[in-house]
């Protein structure tokens, strides 16, 4: 669709406090403990679980919309003002050159996509000797044919 996006930064929203649904939805938390960090992990003191404003604007780098190209942050509202101002000025094509762009990059993450799945199924289709393997057309088929059984049942 290549909508402009406006977001605000890391910084902005960990200080809104907005954030609190970042416990896995209670699971774990319920008890009272989290799980072990992993002992490579990357993150040094950084908990997922964690509600400290730094933690909270570490972990939203990894969300989606500071991932993606060609979206917008603001870090005060001042500036986010001004950003909507300044791209609603005639003659400012800001507004266009993002929508242009985010299009040509889901052009290419399309064809990026389409390219991978194509090539999975292709290698999911050909034994390693080049003859082509005998996909189940379903659940029910393929059971009696791994398993010779007509359902997996647990007793």
């Amino acid at each position: 669709m290549g909508i402009p996006l406006f977001v605000p930064s890391p910084k902005l929203l960990s200080s809104l406090n907005l954030i609190d649904d970042n416990d896995c939805n209670g699971m774990h938390s319920m008890s009272g403990t989290h799980p072990q960090k992993h002992e490579d992990t990357v993150h040094g003191n950084r908990s997922p679980e964690s509600h400290s404003p730094e933690d909270v604007q570490y972990w939203l780098q990894f969300t989606m919309y500071y991932q993606w190209p060609h979206i917008t942050t603001f870090d005060s509202w001042k500036q986010l003002m001004q950003l909507l101002s300044a791209a609603f000025t005639e003659g400012n094509t800001f507004l266009y050159d993002i929508h242009m762009k985010m299009m040509k990059f889901n052009a290419q993450r399309e064809a990026v996509a389409v390219n991978t799945w194509s090539d999975l199924i292709r290698n999911i289709s050909v034994h390693d000797n080049g003859q082509l393997r005998n996909i189940p057309e379903d659940y029910q088929t393929a059971i009696k044919s791994i398993y010779g059984l007509e359902r997996i049942q647990i007793d």
